[in-house]
């Protein structure tokens, strides 16, 4: 039992801090930093293909960054060049 409390615990831990919020071939996801929130749009592997370039003070703006990425690709292609 104490096992199975300690694991949930892990769970909801995980929970607060990460949260994806669209799944296709690919997905946004919100995480907390050290000090703040950053964004990352991982693909079907797990892979990460862009990251925010700054943290952001709080989830919302985290957010609104992301979403500003996610408008100038609305059919969902993005291409990175270096």
């Amino acid at each position: 039992v104490a096992l199975a409390r300690e694991a949930l615990e892990d769970v909801r831990e995980l929970i607060e801090s990460a949260s994806i919020l669209e799944i296709d071939s690919v997905s946004f996801e919100l995480h907390t930093a050290e000090d703040g929130w950053v964004w990352q749009l991982i693909d079907e592997y797990g892979t990460t293909m862009a990251k925010s370039t700054q943290t952001y003070a709080n989830r919302t703006d985290a957010r609104e960054a992301m979403n500003d990425v996610k408008a100038q690709a609305p059919d969902g292609w993005i291409t990175f060049t270096e």
